[in-house]
Order: structure tokens, then sequence, then C-alpha cells
């Protein structure tokens, strides 16, 4: 195991990276939940 610290706070790494992920997902489930409801016909019109 690393004895030495990391030069960054740990805590405000991870919320970070929590963050980031509650965003991406986001950004990815709104769209496909839009996509789920239009039909396909109507998506291949436009």
């Amino acid at each position: 195991m690393v004895s030495d610290s990391p030069p960054f706070p740990v805590d405000a790494a991870m919320t970070g990276l929590v963050a980031a992920t509650a965003v991406g997902a986001l950004a990815g489930l709104l769209p496909a939940l839009v996509a789920v409801r239009v039909r396909v016909i109507g998506a291949i019109r436009y």
C-alpha cells in the first residue's frame, strides 16, 4: 500500500468523478428517452 498521500484532496476528486458521471449519464439518458418515443417513419422522414 502507498504511504504517501496524493497532492490533491481525494474527496474533491471523488466528488468530481461522481458529478461528471452523473452529468454524462443524464446527457445520454435524456436523448435516449426522447428517441424511444419517436416513431421510426417520423424519424426517417426528417
